[in-house]
C-alpha cells in the first residue's frame, strides 16, 4: 500500500487522486466500519455496514477540501456516525440518543460497570429496549484490550483519558450521587486503528469497501488496481508434483460442492481439465466456469508452506482478508484459499475473474500473487505462478416484458427494459425517468431533498454528482425488493426461489455501470448467481407475480 502522511493524503485526494483513496479506504476501514457498528447495533447487517463505510470514504473523497490537516479520522468517525444514526432513523423512529451510555459514577471503574452489563446481556444504557451493544467499546475499555497488539497498558490509559474527555458528568437529585453520560462511539477517536480486534463477519474487507465506493464514483473497476512487483518463485520439484496429481480428483470434487455443480454435463460453460496434459509441475488448473462477465478458475498451487497457510487464515479469519491476490489484466479479480493439504504443501484456490463487459473467447493468463498483512494492512506479495484459463463462448436467454417498478422513496416508477440470464448472472436493464425531469418535477430544493433523504440531513453541500448516486441507488434498492418473491421457473414444470440463488442474498443488484446511461434515465443492473444454471432448462422467471418467458 501506497506511504503518505495525512496531510500528503488530503492534498492527492484533493486533486482527486485515486491512489490516495486506496490508502484512506486501507488505513482507515476498519476504523470506519466499526463506528458504523458500533451505532447500528443489533441492527447491523453486512449488507448494511458496507453501504455505510462505503458513503464515509465516498463523502470524504468528495470533500476532502473541506478537511484541514490533523483532523482525518475525527472527520471520518463523525460522517460514520451521523451516517449510521440517520439510517436507523429511517428505519424506525428514535427516541432517545443511540450513542450514549448512562453510567453510575461509583466503586466500579467505568469499564468495569460496562463488563458486568456485558455479562448480564444488559441494555444500551438510556436506550430502552435495545439489546446488549458493547463488544467493540469493551474491547477497548476492559481487559481484553490489553492483549491487543502488545499495547495493553496504553490502550488501557487512553481509554480512561477518552472517558474524562468524552464524557458529561451530571448530579443525580435523588441519591446525590452522579451518573456519566458515554459517547460511545467518540470514545473510538481515541485509538490507533491497530488496536481495534474487531470480528470479521460484520465488518466488509478494503476491498469491498474500494468496490463500492468506486461504483459510487462511476468510475472504471480497472481505476484503482495497486501495482505489483513480481518475483518468480523458486522451482517446484517433480516428485511433490506427482503428489499433488495424485490428488487432484479431491481437489476437483471440492471444487464442484463449491460452485454447486451437481451433474458437470448440464452446464455447458463449465469445463474440467485433466492435470496430466498441462506439462507442468507448478499450479495446475482444475476446472473453471465462464459465462458473460464472470470467471471462476479453481487451481491446485503447490509448495505452498505450512506459515503460508497459518498467514492466510489468520488474515481471513481477523480481517476477512484473502492474501491471494491475483492479477488478470485488465480485469478485477478476488482470490479466497479453499482447502489446504499440509502433507503436500498443496492450496486449492477459487479465482474469480469479473469485466466490465462479456468475456471474448480466447484465453486469460491469471498470475498468483501470495500478500503479507499487519494490522489489517496489506503488502504486495511476489508473484507464485501463472496460469492460462480458456475462455469458451457463453449463451444467454432474454426477454423484454411489460413491467412496470415502483420505487417508494422516490415515488416514481420505472419500465424493466430488458432481463437477460446467462449461467451464472441475471441482467436488468430500467427505463426510468430521467434525474433532470425527475427534480425538475419536483420543484425547488428537490436536489437537497433527494441527497439528503437519501444519504442523510447532515449532508453538506449536496452535489449533482451525489444525486445521481442517490438515484441510482434508489432504483437498485426497488429492484432488489421486487426480487425478493421471485421465481425462476424450469421447463420440466419445477421452480427455485430465486432470491436464494443470489450470491447475495441481502442486496442481490449491483449497479452495471458500462451499460448504464443516466442522461438517457437508463439503468442497468446485474445479480451473480450462487451456483451456475443450465439454461436450457429455464422457461421463465416469475417477478411482481407476473411470468416473463425467457427465449434464446
Amino acid at each position: 500500500m501506497l506511504e503518505l502522511t495525512e496531510e500528503d493524503a488530503l492534498q492527492r485526494l484533493r486533486a482527486q487522486d485515486p491512489a490516495a483513496l486506496s490508502w484512506l479506504i486501507g488505513r482507515y476501514n476498519r476504523y470506519v466500519a466499526s463506528i458504523v457498528c458500533a451505532v447500528l447495533g443489533a441492527r447491523c447487517r453486512p449488507q448494511d455496514a458496507e453501504e455505510l463505510t462505503a458513503d464515509v470514504f465516498y463523502s470524504v473523497f468528495r470533500r476532502a477540501e473541506a478537511i484541514s490537516p490533523g483532523k482525518l479520522q475525527a472527520y471520518l468517525g463523525a460522517a460514520a456516525r451521523n451516517r449510521a444514526k440517520d439510517f436507523l432513523r429511517k428505519q424506525a423512529p428514535i427516541e432517545a440518543d443511540l450513542d450514549t451510555v448512562t453510567l453510575p459514577d461509583g466503586a466500579n471503574a467505568p469499564e468495569q460497570e460496562l463488563l458486568r452489563r456485558e455479562r448480564q446481556g444488559g441494555n444500551r444504557g438510556n436506550v430502552p429496549g435495545r439489546p446488549g451493544n458493547l463488544p467493540s467499546l469493551l474491547l477497548l475499555l476492559t481487559a481484553r484490550a490489553g492483549n491487543c497488539a502488545g499495547n495493553g497498558a496504553d490502550a488501557r490509559r487512553s481509554a480512561h483519558q477518552a472517558l474524562a474527555r468524552q464524557s458529561r458528568t451530571q448530579k443525580n437529585s435523588t441519591t446525590g450521587g452522579c451518573r456519566m453520560d458515554v459517547k460511545i462511539t467518540d470514545l473510538l477517536d481515541d485509538f490507533e486503528d491497530g488496536w481495534l480486534p474487531l470480528p470479521a463477519p460484520k465488518h466488509p474487507t478494503h476491498t469491498q469497501t474500494e468496490r463500492l465506493v468506486k461504483q459510487r464514483l462511476g468510475v472504471s473497476r480497472r481505476w484503482m488496481r495497486p501495482a505489483r512487483k513480481a518475483l518468480l518463485a523458486a522451482a517446484i520439484s517433480l516428485p511433490l508434483a506427482l503428489g499433488v496429481l495424485a490428488g487432484a480428483l479431491s481437489l476437483l470434487q471440492r471444487s464442484r460442492i463449491d460452485l454447486g455443480v451437481d451433474n458437470p454435463d448440464a452446464i455447458a460453460e463449465y469445463s474440467e481439465y485433466d492435470a496430466a496434459e498441462q506439462n507442468t509441475a507448478g499450479a495446475q488448473l482444475l476446472s473453471s466456469f465462464c459465462a458473460g462477465k464472470r470467471l471462476i478458475a479453481y487451481i491446485s498451487v503447490p509448495d505452498v508452506t505450512a506459515e503460508m497457510n497459518s498467514a492466510y487464515r489468520t488474515a481471513m479469519d481477523t480481517y476477512g482478508m484473502s492474501l491471494w491476490s491475483c492479477r488478470a489484466k485488465p480485469y478485477s479479480v478476488w482470490a479466497k484459499q479453499l482447502s489446504y493439504d499440509e502433507a503436500a504443501q498443496t492450496a486449492l484456490l477459487r479465482v474469480e475473474l469479473r469485466a466490465d463487459e462479456a468475456l471474448a473467447p480466447g484465453e486469460v493468463t491469471v498470475e498468483l500473487c501470495f500478500d503479507s498483512q499487519e494490522n489489517g494492512r496489506e503488502t504486495t506479495g511476489a508473484l507464485v505462478d501463472t496460469v492460462a484459463v480458456p475462455i469458451a463462448p457463453s449463451a444467454s436467454l432474454q426477454a423484454t416484458p411489460e413491467l412496470t417498478l415502483s420505487s417508494s422513496f422516490l415515488e416514481a416508477d420505472a419500465a424493466v427494459q430488458t432481463l437477460a440470464l446467462d449461467a451464472g448472472t441475471l441482467r436488468v436493464t430500467l427505463q426510468a425517468p430521467r434525474l433532470n425531469d425527475y427534480l425538475a418535477a419536483r420543484g425547488e430544493g428537490a436536489l437537497d431533498a433527494l441527497v439528503k433523504g437519501y444519504f442523510g440531513q447532515d449532508t453538506e453541500h449536496p452535489t449533482e454528482l451525489d444525486a445521481q448516486v442517490a438515484y441510482r441507488r434508489s432504483w437498485n434498492r426497488a429492484l432488489n425488493e421486487a426480487f425478493t418473491n421471485a421465481v425462476i421457473l424450469y421447463t420440466d414444470g419445477t421452480e427455485d426461489d430465486l432470491a436464494a440463488l443470489f450470491e447475495n442474498e441481502q442486496s442481490f443488484f449491483s449497479p452495471a455501470l458500462v451499460e448504464t446511461l443516466e442522461s438517457a434515465g437508463i439503468y442497468s443492473f446485474e445479480a451473480a448467481l450462487k451456483r451456475p444454471v443450465s439454461l436450457p432448462a429455464v422457461r421463465a422467471i416469475r417477478i411482481l407475480d407476473v411470468e416473463i418467458p425467457l427465449n434464446k
